[in-house]
């Protein structure tokens, strides 16, 4: 197709400095998402094989009639968070298995956040020629913390409430009923996928209808109708909490920090594997956006720029407000931290956009597509040998029979944060359809309402070998086949068995069950 711009738009400054941006923009998201298709099931993200084996029991039990897992696990559906999270890869898994829903998973992670704050910053006004380098640091904002954990539902929750947000600023500069639906559509999918996107939107909303008060623009019946659709949720997670969460370890209460633990978890989201690296990306963000701003903004900061730094600031009072943990549930004020980080880089992206000029554009162009080049190198470096751990740890999980059950060990030193393969012995459900006891389920006091673990069998706390703790007696070794370690691992601290398979990955261990009364054998009902 010919070309139609004309020669002026060529030697235009914003032109050719757009059209570098697009094609970094575009070239860099095709390596994320050349990253994720290459470790396809065997993605590194801490808990993403615990999401994904619990995805492939539930298609299991949908549409297969429970060949492998019935009696073992119940699912029953309700509107409830997680859900989403579980039902797509789930369906996903049952047309084209493990593999393509882990792959599709891993690329929603990678886009949705680019995408949904692109909608967000055009409703915000933001001019095209400024969209692409807050794609390229979105890529970047996509892969924080909670990406390399696995927190899978609420990495995608987070793009939902930026829609809804956006949405919402369309709503209330006109009411349009297409909109509104969006608006609907998105809290809706958001509490789907994860609880704090309805109590974040509750934050959001309340906020900026304050702002809209102030400034003397509000519109009653709107701000009901916006409303409407969070309290209704909010309700209605009420009555689940209340009848349905199966939760024996909520009794723990809540954990709280002092304040010096509350000021160190400010960077929680930016760190990683390595703290320098971590924070060396994240001053250059910090340039990448101070950058514009040097020698003082061209025009006044726009009401989009100054809300969205005041959401900034009121998740920041969030995050010191909440507590760290409750139950089985931990990292409850991080989440809050994240959205206040988020919310800053977009009030910066809209300042940046009012002092921008030629020059300090392209200066702007190549940061950003540093950082985000220099964040796909910095996960490579540690996916690609985490890949290849995994699919050794795959080895021996090859040699276990269809149906056992297995004991996963987890010996291995932390990578920086983060434990990428503490949920590693989940493969063992997702290629030999085993029986774990670290599934994520209501009876484990997860907020997993709707997927019930039906015989849960004992087990000691994930960490007990890194804690120098033991195994917790011979009822625990007795209820399980297999054992199934990472190396390394020293073997007179486990169970009586015989070494089935090694490699520099796991040890697979048949355990002995000499001197196990049959009480302690806990039967697995029938298929």
């Amino acid at each position: 197709m010919p070309c139609r711009c004309n020669a002026r738009d060529r030697h235009d400054p914003i032109s050719v400095i757009q059209r570098i941006a697009v094609a970094a923009a575009v070239t860099l998201t095709g390596g994320y998402l050349l990253l994720v298709l290459l470790c396809g099931a065997l993605l590194p993200l801490q808990d993403f094989p615990n999401h994904l084996a619990r995805a492939l029991v539930i298609a299991d039990l949908l549409f297969d009639h429970g060949r492998h897992f019935a009696g073992l696990y119940s699912f029953h559906f309700l509107w409830a968070p997680y859900i989403l999270s579980d039902l797509v890869p789930a369906t996903l898994a049952a047309a084209g298995g493990p593999s393509l829903a882990a792959t599709v998973l891993g690329a929603a992670l990678i886009l949705s956040l680019p995408v949904a704050v692109l909608l967000y910053l055009d409703a915000c006004g933001l001019r095209r020629e400024h969209r692409p380098i807050a794609w390229l640091i979105a890529l970047y904002l996509a892969t924080d913390w909670f990406f390399v954990k696995g927190f899978i539902a609420f990495r995608l929750a987070i793009p939902a409430l930026l829609i809804a947000l956006a949405c919402l600023r369309r709503v209330r500069e006109g009411f349009s009923f297409g909109a509104y639906l969006a608006y609907v559509g998105a809290i809706a999918v958001g509490y789907g996928l994860h609880l704090s996107a309805i109590a974040f939107a509750a934050v959001a909303v309340s906020v900026t209808a304050g702002v809209a008060m102030v400034r003397r623009r509000v519109r009653w019946r709107i701000e009901l109708a916006l409303a409407a659709p969070i309290a209704l949720l909010l309700v209605w997670q009420v009555v689940l909490s209340t009848h349905l969460q199966a939760s024996p370890v909520e009794s723990s209460g809540y954990v709280w920090e002092g304040w010096s633990q509350k000021l160190g978890g400010l960077g929680i989201s930016i760190l990683r594997y390595q703290a320098r690296t971590d924070f060396a990306l994240f001053a250059l963000l910090g340039v990448a956006l101070a950058l514009p701003l040097r020698g003082g903004l061209a025009r006044p900061p726009s009401e989009a720029a100054l809300e969205t730094g005041l959401l900034a600031g009121v998740f920041l009072a969030v995050y010191l407000a909440l507590p760290q943990g409750y139950g089985s549930i931990w990292f409850v004020d991080a989440r809050a931290i994240e959205m206040c980080v988020l919310f800053l880089v977009l009030a910066a992206l809209l300042l940046a956009e009012a002092a921008s000029t030629p020059p300090r554009a392209i200066g702007t162009v190549l940061l950003a597509g540093l950082l985000a080049l220099g964040n796909l190198g910095a996960l490579a470096r540690h996916f690609l040998p985490d890949h290849d751990f995994l699919a050794r740890y795959r080895a021996v999980v090859d040699a276990l029979p269809s149906g056992a059950r297995v004991l996963p060990v987890y010996t291995r030193a932390p990578e920086g944060a983060l434990r990428p393969f503490l949920h590693a012995g989940e493969l063992a459900v997702i290629d030999r359809h085993a029986r774990t006891p670290y599934l994520f389920s209501a009876e484990g006091g997860y907020p997993m309402v709707y997927f019930h673990d039906r015989l849960r069998l004992p087990a000691p706390d994930e960490m007990w070998y890194r804690m120098a703790g033991s195994l917790g007696g011979p009822q625990v070794a007795c209820a399980y086949d297999y054992l199934i370690t990472t190396a390394p691992v020293e073997e007179a601290r486990l169970p009586p068995g015989a070494l089935v398979k090694s490699n520099e990955a796991a040890s697979l261990f048949a355990l002995s069950h000499a001197g196990c009364p049959p009480s302690e054998r806990a039967p697995l009902p029938s298929s």
